[in-house]
């Protein structure tokens, strides 16, 4: 992450890591279940219907499209809110290895 000095004291943060690769390989099924509400937390997606979907996608394990039907959720919209999801998880892991990375340096 690179730091930007702009003019008045502020600053931008470039997070050009694993943040800017739309294509990384991110496991979206198979995470436990607090893991689940805390990232659901952190998202934008309030519908119920579409938490219910991504519950017995991320959790459940079960296929997209069964998701999707047992819910009333349309497959386009479940992909919109899953990228949401996968952002979301892409920016804690980024937090998580920075605040690593500090307490390994405090050691």
């Amino acid at each position: 992450m690179g730091v930007e000095n702009i003019s008045g004291g502020h600053f931008r943060y470039h997070i050009d890591s694993m943040l800017s690769k739309k294509n990384a390989i991110i496991p979206t099924t198979g995470i436990s279940e607090d893991a689940f509400w805390c990232i659901i937390e952190l998202c934008s997606v309030r519908s119920d219907k579409v938490i219910k979907a991504l519950y017995e996608y991320m959790v459940l394990k079960h296929p997209r499209n069964v998701s999707c039907n047992n819910n009333g959720v349309s497959n386009g919209y479940f992909g919109s809110c899953l990228a949401r999801v996968e952002h979301v998880i892409r920016i804690v892991e980024e937090l998580l290895s920075h605040h690593n990375g500090a307490a390994k340096k405090e050691d």
